[in-house]
């Protein structure tokens, strides 16, 4: 687990925007092939994560993930092994005008074009899969803490669609490094019921 000594602010709001660019940096500063070997590793804790709950079962339980940014951690290998295992998989669209995603099914990446802010996502014409019908949420984020906090980029396209359906577990996804003992929050984020990265499953307060 990493520490952060958050700087002098006067709000959650200045607390979170110090740390986020600190955790960016910190993501970025992990090379390529550990990068790649955290994803391999990080897929195989999340078909150990859904083997364990007996909410999402192969076959008709719908597991959302998302196509990787950046430096995020990829999600192929989790996209490509669960598939493998049977598991229905969903993708975000984000709706122009709103705070909401949308998810729709697909069977690989390769299905994927790119959307708002040029992030790959399903087409037009994918499947849609209602917020009520997902079991399981996969949520990316700069970081996560032990208690199961989270922080994105604020723009609250997660919080607002994890508001929504009290269903579906949520379970963050990212490398190690991205994990730290605590973070400022507000009364609107939402919680994670889990943490899975590249070392192992945390289960969460």
């Amino acid at each position: 687990m990493n520490q952060f000594i958050p700087p002098v602010a006067h709000s959650v709001a200045d607390q979170k925007q110090a740390l986020r660019q600190e955790m960016k940096d910190r993501r970025e500063s992990i090379e390529s092939h550990s990068a790649k070997h955290a994803a391999t590793a990080a897929a195989a804790h999340l078909l150990s994560f859904l083997e364990k709950v007996e909410q999402v079962s192969p076959g008709t339980g719908i597991v959302t993930l998302y196509a990787a940014v950046g430096s995020e951690i990829s999600t192929e290998p989790a996209i490509k092994l669960l598939h493998k295992y049977g598991y229905l998989i969903a993708l975000p669209r984000m709706s122009p005008g709103t705070n909401n995603l949308t998810f729709h099914r697909v069977t690989d990446q390769t299905e994927l074009t790119p959307g708002a802010f040029q992030i790959l996502e399903p087409s037009n014409d994918a499947p849609m899969v209602l917020s009520k019908q997902i079991d399981l949420f996969v949520v990316p984020g700069l970081a996560f803490s032990e208690s199961g906090d989270r922080l994105g980029w604020g723009q609250g396209y997660y919080d607002t669609t994890l508001a929504q359906n009290t269903h579906g577990l949520r379970v963050g996804y990212a490398f190690e490094e991205q994990i730290i003992e605590k973070l400022p929050a507000d009364s609107h984020d939402q919680p994670m019921n889990a943490i899975i990265t590249e070392c192992g499953i945390r289960f969460c307060e």
